[in-house]
């Protein structure tokens, strides 16, 4: 597995548009380069709503937020 990842890395990084990628808690998994940018501090395994707006509980508007909430 961390050989693959390794091999998508630079591809990955070579985006200039932000990715950001979380998990179904909201918790940021990873980011690429671009994305580093879009946040202060380091984000991986923090709430993305905090670690970007301070905020307690998910974006009202967040479409991760809205797709999970219309696939239960």
């Amino acid at each position: 597995m961390r050989k693959t990842e390794e091999k998508l890395d630079p591809i990955f990084n070579a985006i200039t548009y932000p990715i950001v990628v979380f998990d179904t808690e909201f918790n940021v998994t990873n980011i690429n380069k671009a994305a580093k940018e879009f946040f202060v501090g380091r984000p991986i395994e923090k709430k993305c709503f905090f670690t970007k707006h301070k905020f307690a509980l998910a974006c009202k508007n967040c479409p991760t937020w809205q797709g999970q909430n219309n696939n239960r």
